[in-house]
């Protein structure tokens, strides 16, 4: 009899191990249970016993793990360094069990962990998490019998800087049988990528499409707009087992992935979210995501999920670009996948969101308000949902009733001078005309037109030249009408740019994106990307005999003493050189500086004072011909004369 007993308690004991993934109810509870397995770890570490900890310079495809069966994958954590752009779109993360050829997790490595369009962003759920600085984790339960390799195959240009990974699982007893018989019974964790780019109309995306036995389990959704407006509307519908009308039908995008009326900020959660939320303007990037971890979704034939591909756009208009990874449990064997769309069909189309950047811009949400006509509204707005930019995506508001209306901001000059003033301001079907006054007199020589029949940021427009003394000043907006289709009395200030008439062209600014004018290169550079480029981007080269070069030639406007300050970015993994030639040629000659860029990157760095000639006189220059990787990113020369 206690020989019966034993034997039922210790099959249960095995099953509630093997069935109780991290994420299941009941985790702290179950702390406290002895647990039979074996845990095990495939990591990067350095064999040697040095701090190597990691791939690098790696090309083509490598094995990460290849472990022995019965066990699990419990948790697989992973971090890059690279100056590949999009390398999360071009690394290819694959796992296969028990000896099958066609993996059954087949994706770019970002969209895999929950990153979509080859970008980084933070967000935690239960079964991905994405932790600072770009550390990505995935806890999905992956279960295997006889055996399970993981592959990681890097389709870009250049090699991988630095690979970092740990690979965790746990093995159990080939000998316990009712181990062996449970694991027998469990689906084997899929995850697939896929995407349509663009979508069309009239024809739903679909995020799976599988056969045999099993549950679905959620998916991530990455959009990037080709058209204005909102995107989500279009319908979740599943179909289970052959169902010609779904089977699930839903109400809307957004509400699929559990958010609603069109979202707010970005947000994440356990089971869904938002964690990169864009705007309504085309180039705009989206990614949300729904875990069905407390109502998975059952088949036993076969699931098709899909979702409609709605946008802003006329139904004749290319859609959206749509990109997903599915993930489910199944019966094996599983069909096989779809091919993966080739590299350069992966990238984002439009280079990611457009910003509008505007040097100088004083924001007028957040000036001060000084007053206002009575029974008016001034507020600021945010206009990011509208498909034109805005700085800093806001504006503000002004709802006024009648003409006459007004409202007054304070601002304040830290010198006096002479100075160009410009504003930006909205126009839409509701909006009025209206006059600008500074410190009470007229700036604007011509009554601004608010008007347009679409919401739209109107652009620079030059209001005007005035010397101002230092300290407090006035702006005082006034509405002296509306043209005959406007349909209000409102006034849309984005923001302000006050320019210091005696400062301008005091500033020279040469970037390595100013290719084949003020910036040129000779010999074998790279454009990469890494941790605080200038503008994000930047040339490197190799170490080497000097025969790589890059020059940075402005156009000095006047005659007279400049500094002049470089700019480079992190060494995240400890290859830049700590000799970096710098040469700059002037009226005088040439002096020659050695840079160690290792140190003070992220910020201007000074190399002296120089006299330059009015035009093309002088350059700055760096070479390869150093200790470790050479940058050229930034150049800036400020004239010191006054």
């Amino acid at each position: 009899m206690k020989k019966t007993v034993w034997l039922y308690v210790s099959l249960s004991f095995s099953l509630f191990l093997i069935v109780q993934p991290g994420y299941s109810d009941g985790l702290l509870e179950s702390l406290p249970v002895m647990k039979n397995y074996k845990a095990g770890r495939v990591s990067s570490y350095d064999r040697t016993g040095f701090n190597h900890d990691f791939l690098s310079n790696t090309t083509g495809t490598v094995t990460l793990a290849e472990i022995e069966g019965p066990g699990a994958i419990t948790h697989v954590w992973v971090t890059i360094a690279s100056r590949e752009k999009y390398h999360l779109r071009k690394l290819v993360l694959r796992m296969y069990w028990d000896g099958e050829t066609s993996p059954s997790v087949e994706s770019p490595i970002g969209d895999f962990f929950g990153l979509g369009h080859g970008t980084y962003y933070h967000f935690q759920s239960r079964p991905i998490s994405i932790g600072t600085e770009n550390g990505m984790n995935c806890f999905w339960f992956m279960p295997f019998e006889k055996s399970a390799k993981v592959t990681l195959t890097n389709e870009g240009d250049l090699p991988i800087k630095c690979f970092y990974y740990y690979i965790d699982y746990r093995t159990y007893d080939k000998g316990d049988a009712g181990v062996l018989a449970q694991m027998g019974n469990m689906g084997k964790f899929h995850a697939g990528y896929r995407q349509q780019m663009p979508t069309h109309i009239s024809e739903d995306y679909e995020i799976l499409s599988a056969t045999g036995r099993g549950h679905y389990v959620g998916c991530n959704l990455s959009i990037e707009l080709n058209q204005p407006g909102w995107w989500g509307e279009g319908d979740d519908k599943i179909y289970i087992d052959g169902d010609t009308s779904p089977t699930l039908n839903g109400t809307g995008s957004e509400d699929y992935f559990c958010g609603a009326w069109g979202y707010g900020d970005a947000f994440y959660s356990l089971y869904f979210g938002c964690p990169l939320r864009g705007k309504g303007a085309p180039g705009s990037l989206w990614n949300v995501y729904r875990y069905h971890l407390e109502d998975p979704i059952p088949f036993t034939r076969s699931i098709n999920v899909t979702i409609e591909a709605l946008h802003g756009g006329a139904e004749t208009d290319p859609g959206n670009n749509y990109s997903s990874v599915a993930y489910w449990y199944q019966s094996e064997p599983h069909a096989p996948f779809a091919p993966l769309p080739p590299v350069n069909e992966r990238l984002p189309r439009g280079g990611g969101e457009r910003i509008l950047e505007i040097t100088g811009a004083i924001e007028a949400e957040n000036l001060p308000l000084l007053s206002k006509s009575k029974d008016t509204i001034c507020k600021a707005q945010d206009m990011s949902p509208f498909p034109d930019l805005w700085s800093k995506d806001k504006q503000l508001w002004f709802i006024g009733k009648k003409a006459g209306d007004n409202f007054t901001l304070g601002f304040d000059t830290d010198e006096k001078g002479e100075y160009y003033l410009e504003g930006y301001f909205t126009k839409a079907n509701d909006y009025g005309c209206f006059d600008v006054y500074l410190d009470g007199k007229r700036l604007n020589k011509f009554t601004i037109d608010g008007y347009n029949s679409r919401i739209i940021n109107s652009g620079k427009i030059k209001l005007g030249r005035a010397r101002l003394s230092q300290g407090r000043h006035q702006l005082k907006f006034v509405l002296t009408g509306k043209s005959k289709s406007s349909k209000g009395y409102m006034i849309g200030v984005d923001c302000l740019v006050f320019e210091n008439v005696e400062k301008e062209d005091k500033v020279l600014l040469v970037d390595n994106r100013d290719v084949a004018s003020y910036f040129t290169t000779e010999g074998d550079w790279i454009i990469g990307s890494g941790g605080q480029d200038y503008a994000g981007n930047v040339h490197w080269a190799q170490k080497g005999d000097g025969r790589s070069k890059a020059f940075w030639r402005p156009e000095f406007p006047r005659s007279g003493k400049y500094t002049v300050y470089i700019w480079y970015g992190a060494d995240p993994v400890n290859d830049h050189a700590s000799n970096a030639p710098f040469i700059i040629k002037h009226k005088k000659g040439m002096d020659r500086f050695t840079v160690n860029l290792k140190t003070n990157f992220g910020k201007w760095n000074p190399l002296g004072e120089f006299y330059f000639k009015k035009g093309y006189s002088g350059y700055v220059m760096t070479s390869n011909d150093a200790n470790g990787n050479v940058l050229a990113d930034a150049v800036k020369f400020v004239c010191e004369d006054k």
